[in-house]
């Protein structure tokens, strides 16, 4: 027999909100996108010129007075708490015995235009 659900319960395929964030003109965000999208180009080039979804995150600051009593200069903790921006570019690519696989390969660049992270599911 099956569990019956309440009427307030969400799936699991039900879209969350503010998951994605919305195309920015953010000129860090375009300069990180054109990095990712050449670095894409130059390892991946069966995803090249697929648009991405973007994803942000912003690092947290700490509370001011948990910093002072550690002993860490804001200066110091800025370099390590810049935005990362990932970008995912999703596509398809031919396997040795002719059939297509889903391909998603996700950068990740610091607001300094430099790659941080890269993954790739074939």
């Amino acid at each position: 027999m099956e569990k019956s659900r309440p009427g307030y319960g969400r799936s699991r395929t039900t879209p969350r909100g503010n998951r994605r964030t919305a195309v920015s003109h953010d000129p860090r965000m375009l300069a990180a996108r054109r990095v990712a999208e050449e670095f894409i180009a130059t390892r991946w080039p069966q995803l090249a010129g697929v648009s991405p979804s973007i994803s942000v995150r912003q690092a947290a600051a700490p509370d001011p007075k948990l910093l002072a009593r550690l002993g860490i200069d804001s200066a110091t903790l800025a370099r390590h708490g810049a935005t990362h921006y990932t970008f995912i570019f999703s596509g398809t690519h031919h396997t040795a015995d002719g059939a297509e696989a889903p391909m998603a390969a996700a950068v990740t660049v610091d607001e300094h235009q430099k790659v941080v992270k890269t993954s790739v599911t074939r």
